[in-house]
């Protein structure tokens, strides 16, 4: 099953408080599984000379690995559970935990639709001037779409 932004984040907010982490614990699940409850992450493809990690497999919405010993199958069918595990992880090592968070992947994810309608334009982006009454020089119609500066990952590990 797949949940969207709006139906995970009842489910984060079970587990941790704050809105401002769990906007980021919404935005780090939908980076690390698209939402996806049955998501799971093979670390070593066959190539790998280590299959036998115990850090081989990631699971679920959270994304939890393999080394914290939970419940691989209820990590997968059960997001309450997956949220739980995400939690203890989240109490042991923070936000750091996540790969896609140290990457600022999940920043797409924390942003609503109407962030595009209140955020600045980026430098560059401004609309035309005016041009002068009576120049014959057509009025335009419609201004450019904003962009939104989001970091890209060479700009991350900078």
């Amino acid at each position: 099953m797949i949940l969207t932004h709006d139906a995970l984040q009842p489910v984060v907010a079970r587990h941790f408080e704050g809105d401002d982490l769990i906007d980021t614990v919404t935005a780090i699940c939908l980076a690390e599984s698209g939402g996806e409850t049955q998501a799971v992450n093979d670390n070593y493809p066959r190539w790998r000379p280590d299959p036998d990690s115990p850090y081989r497999y990631d699971y679920g919405l959270a994304q939890i690995n393999s080394i914290h010993g939970f419940e691989a199958q209820r990590l997968l069918d059960d997001a309450d559970y997956n949220l739980a595990a995400a939690r203890r992880v989240y109490d042991r090592q923070g936000l750091r935990a996540w790969s896609t968070y140290n990457a600022g992947a999940h920043l797409p994810f924390m942003l609503s639709p109407l962030a595009w309608i209140s955020l600045p334009a980026s430098p560059g982006d401004e609309p035309p001037a005016e041009p002068p009454a009576g120049s014959g020089a057509p009025t335009p119609v419609i201004d450019r779409p904003r962009r939104l500066n989001v970091a890209s990952d060479a700009d991350v590990r900078a």
